[in-house]
């Protein structure tokens, strides 16, 4: 039988397979390694953000709570106000027919006389005397300059002869507010400091 070398006489063992085997099982442990570490790494920032997330909906829970109270407050200071104010209101309004009637006193010139005063549902109606019309006028002006009137309109004059005296009589309608002029919240601000 005839036997053929086809490998020469010179036969040496080629390793360079086991290497190429060698690098990739070693790459390939290498990219596992890699990946380990990037997953491992994700995991710990995925952690450590749900923990900051828990606490940061503790932390909205806590304000969400302080700003219900705080919302409470402004309510019940608000309702507080408004009590003040009406109390305010109510004592200025009581102290208004005593102011009212100076008011009118104190605007009544030296030639004019008040006959009739009448007040019904914050109308008051005025009847008086006076020696000419620049007096009535001057009355009116007076009067207008009151916190607690808020117009004052001339209803009629009249020519009238009293004991051979020429004289012209009056009638006059007034707007009463008897809370005055100032805002209630104003009149309750002024009475805290004053207790202050």
């Amino acid at each position: 039988m005839i036997r053929i070398n086809l490998l020469g006489d010179d036969t040496a063992i080629d390793s360079s397979s086991k290497l190429i085997v060698a690098g990739f099982a070693a790459s390939l442990i290498a990219l596992c390694a890699v990946c380990f570490f990037i997953q491992s790494s994700f995991t710990s920032q995925i952690e450590a953000l749900e923990l900051d997330i828990g606490e940061k909906e503790q932390e909205l829970a806590r304000l969400e709570k302080v700003t219900k109270e705080v919302k409470d407050l402004e309510a019940k200071e608000s309702e507080y106000n408004n009590k003040i104010a009406v109390i305010a209101n109510l004592k200025k309004s009581k102290l208004g027919p005593v102011r009212i009637l100076d008011d009118l006193n104190l605007s009544v010139p030296e030639h004019a006389w008040v006959m009739s005063l009448k007040e019904e549902a914050g109308l008051m109606r005025i009847d008086g005397k006076a020696i000419d019309n620049q007096t009535i006028a001057g009355f009116m002006r007076e009067l207008e300059q009151s916190d607690y009137v808020k117009s004052v309109d001339l209803g009629e004059t009249r020519q009238s002869d009293e004991r051979g005296a020429k004289i012209k009589a009056f009638s006059l309608s007034a707007v009463v507010q008897y809370a005055g002029g100032a805002k209630a919240s104003t009149i309750a601000t002024t009475e805290q400091v004053e207790k202050k």
